[in-house]
């Protein structure tokens, strides 16, 4: 890319020291002078604290995301109509929902505690 020139206009030869001097203190290099001009360069540079800083400003959201998304877990809920007049289920009934239970904890769906639990609700 090619370098952005700014041309700056000066009265005197006095100011074009003093526009020396202070081009000078913001990083600029004297590349050639005249008793009517200077030209003055500086380069770009790479500052390594800027790129780390940048990466590290991109990369903390992301771990922030992957520490809560592996510490979540999937979420059942079961909902059922209460007093809807069906209190009681039959042995096969109870053994299909027995086999989708452990279905749901072989996957990894619920856990062991939820599966024990609804196991000892169904058995009596």
């Amino acid at each position: 890319m090619a370098a952005k020139v700014q041309v700056v206009e000066v009265s005197s030869s006095s100011e074009l020291d003093t526009a020396i001097s202070s081009y000078v203190v913001q990083g600029y290099v004297l590349a050639n002078k005249t008793p009517a001009s200077a030209t003055m360069i500086k380069k770009k540079e790479f500052n390594v604290l800027w790129a780390v800083i940048g990466f590290i400003v991109c990369l903390l959201p992301l771990l922030i995301y992957l520490i809560v998304y592996a510490a979540d877990s999937d979420k059942v809920v079961e909902i059922r109509v209460s007093g809807s007049g069906v209190s009681g289920t039959s042995g096969q009934e109870n053994l299909s929902e027995i086999d989708r239970l452990n279905d749901l904890h072989d996957r990894k769906v619920i856990s062991d505690e939820e599966f024990e639990a609804q196991k000892k609700k169904l058995l009596g």
